[in-house]
């Protein structure tokens, strides 16, 4: 059997948006028996030479307020961040990711920066789709309210999305976009 392939989720902090993406792509893919064929992550672009500020706790069950306002809606989607830890994304990752989604314009930017002979596998998450322009970094401490938007924006963005994203992981190619 081949290798899996790598995805890699990025936001800043690696404590919501793509651990997030990463327990849904990874549920996703054991709902069809893909499991076996891909290796899902996530890591946060703190903790790198562009952005050296550590981030303070390893997840977002730390953040009481917001955890205990997002876990309905997580324990939902069957995501369970309480093992999770933030992760610095370093070169190793990027040189076998198969493909790397930053969840926003910065992030991408600070990817293509800090791994420029990886930028062609660099993409916006909110690629997979039309009509999103990308999943925005709302600090999801200061408006609880926005954590569950941001939550429900990443999952609708992946249930219309994953075929595309199989598919750019296939053929490195995503499918044309309707205008």
């Amino acid at each position: 059997m081949s290798a899996k392939k790598l995805i890699v989720c990025v936001c800043r902090g690696n404590i919501l948006r793509s651990a997030i993406a990463e327990k849904l792509i990874n549920n996703q893919l054991d709902i069809n028996g893909l499991g076996d064929k891909y290796e899902v992550i996530s890591r946060s672009i703190q903790g790198t030479t562009l952005d050296t500020k550590q981030v303070r706790y390893p997840n977002l069950t730390y953040y009481s307020e917001v955890y205990q306002r997002v876990k309905p809606i997580l324990d939902e989607l069957n995501v369970d961040l309480s093992q999770h830890v933030s992760t610095a994304i370093n070169n190793q990752t990027a040189t076998n990711a198969t493909h790397i989604f930053a969840m926003d314009k910065l992030t991408k930017s600070a990817l293509q920066t800090l791994f420029p002979d990886h930028a062609n596998k660099i993409l916006l998450f909110s690629d997979l789709v039309e009509h999103i322009d990308e999943v925005v970094d709302v600090p999801y401490y200061t408006k609880p309210t926005y954590s569950i938007k941001t939550i429900q924006e990443i999952k609708g963005i992946l249930d219309k999305g994953i075929g595309n994203l199989l598919t750019l992981v296939e053929t490195g190619n995503l499918p044309e976009k309707s205008v």
